[in-house]
């Protein structure tokens, strides 16, 4: 019998599952399909932080020890991040008006990110070297500001040019389209439990099974 499939999933508050009951966020849904997918058991860490940027998840890949041994243990890795970023830069945005704002908190934002992408590249030298890394873009967090649909889709494609062969980006923009009272909870900002789920079926849609194989 194959050995249970390492499944680390890293990220803010999505990865959390804020907003759904517990069980019911997009890892232990994925989980459950990835089982489906591979004919093996999977052992889920579920790294995520309320409220992280992609700043804070950088900075901890770079200082917490037990966080990297845990990369570089991982048969797959998922990551949700990005969401706080633009959120954070919003609220001034909206009083002041001036777009450097949001133009700020995507260079950010692609500084970080790929900072993260080569820190965990990184880690992963010291382990195996067949993890599987899977970015999940962002969805509109913010549908009832105007200008957030065009700054979603500046982030979500800068997240496609770091697609690579151990690198899969997943887009769940389109999901939740025109579907925001269905799929988000009572904050307006967060997933409920159908938006995880329809996180969860982007995922299992966009990875192909046979990238699954690669995993050792």
């Amino acid at each position: 019998m194959k050995e249970a499939l390492r499944y680390l999933a890293f990220g803010d508050s999505l990865t959390v599952g804020y907003g759904a009951p517990p069980g019911q966020g997009f890892v232990p849904l994925y989980a459950k399909s990835l089982e489906t997918a591979t004919g093996r058991e999977v052992a889920v860490v579920n790294a995520g932080v309320n409220g992280a940027t992609t700043q804070n998840l950088l900075d901890s890949l770079r200082t917490d020890p037990e966080l990297r041994e845990r990369v570089e243990r991982s048969d797959l890795i998922t990551i949700t991040a990005g969401g706080n970023d633009l959120i954070q830069a919003a609220l001034p945005f909206v009083y002041e008006g001036d777009a450097a704002i949001l133009r700020s908190a995507l260079q950010a934002y692609e500084t970080n990110y790929r900072g993260i992408v080569d820190a965990i590249r990184g880690a992963r030298a010291e382990g195996s070297s067949s993890a599987l890394l899977v970015l999940i873009g962002l969805y509109n967090p913010l549908p009832v500001m105007a200008e957030a649909a065009e700054w979603v889709r500046r982030f979500n494609e800068y997240l496609q040019k770091l697609a690579a062969a151990d690198v899969q980006v997943v887009d769940v923009y389109d999901a939740f389209v025109g579907r925001e009272r269905e799929l988000l909870y009572s904050d307006h900002i967060h997933p409920n439990a159908r938006g995880y789920a329809a996180i969860a079926e982007q995922i299992t849609r966009s990875v192909p099974n046979r990238l699954y194989e690669t995993i050792a």
